[in-house]
């Protein structure tokens, strides 16, 4: 995958694994947050 446009690729790589990162860490927090509050 070659492409003359390759910053912009890498940028929106870059912000895919950033959004991907956060999302995890939400759906992390969702499932401990209820756990912490019970015990």
């Amino acid at each position: 995958m070659k492409n003359k446009k390759n910053t912009k690729g890498a940028k929106r790589e870059k912000i895919a694994k950033i959004l991907a990162a956060a999302v995890c860490l939400f759906m992390i927090l969702g499932i401990l947050l209820p756990a912490i509050i019970r015990a």
